[in-house]
């Protein structure tokens, strides 16, 4: 009897690994026809490819941090996630990082200067970011180099998940930024490239 329920209880934890290891995989309906359109409307639009910067890291540090990358797509955080949504002024970006860490996605633009983001494109993209795990946030601005280690923000609108990062011009139209946006929440949001996704923020 004793063997029985050994074999039963091996049974089931086998059962329960293998259930976990396709519910991370498989984590959201991801939609390749969606991902190859989005790399095609981003490449038409003079956006860069998917980026994978190089990993900084994901230790917690209640203190201020520099960031030597804009937007930042890992590194140490602050303990508390952001919440989604949009905001209509910068946010802290250590705590940013902390929600990108928990498989959320990061819509980061220019809002002044020769480099902002038209507003009919701003629009589109608050749409999108509605009601899903997207934080979209204004850069900081005026950028001051020596606060982000010498970088200024590098482009108009950036698209941020953990480890992953596309940038793209103030050319972009409207209807090019919907495609990229929904291209790049369908494959990132709580992706696993994320160390801790499905987490809340």
């Amino acid at each position: 009897m004793f063997r029985r329920v050994g074999v039963w209880t091996l049974a089931s934890v086998s059962l329960l690994a293998i259930l976990f290891l396709i519910t991370r995989t498989h984590h959201h309906k991801y939609n390749h026809q969606l991902a190859a359109r989005a790399d095609s409307v981003a490449a038409q639009a003079g956006c860069t490819s998917i980026q994978s910067p190089p990993d900084k890291g994901r230790d917690h540090v209640s203190g201020p941090i520099t960031y030597d990358q804009q937007p930042p797509t890992s590194g140490p955080h602050n303990p508390a996630p952001l919440n989604a949504g949009v905001y209509n002024s910068p946010q802290p970006e250590n705590h940013m990082v902390h929600s990108l860490e928990h498989g959320a996605i990061e819509i980061y633009y220019v809002t002044s200067g020769a480099d902002a983001l038209p507003q009919g494109v701003v629009g589109q993209l608050q749409t999108i970011a509605q009601g899903r795990k997207v934080i979209m946030t204004p850069a900081p601005e005026p950028l001051d180099p020596a606060s982000v280690g010498g970088k200024t923000f590098p482009t108009s609108v950036a698209f941020a998940a953990w480890d992953r990062l596309r940038q793209c011009p103030s050319t972009i139209t409207a209807d090019q930024a919907d495609v990229i946006a929904r291209g790049f929440i369908n494959e990132f949001t709580d992706g696993d490239n994320a160390p801790e996704a499905g987490r809340p923020i």
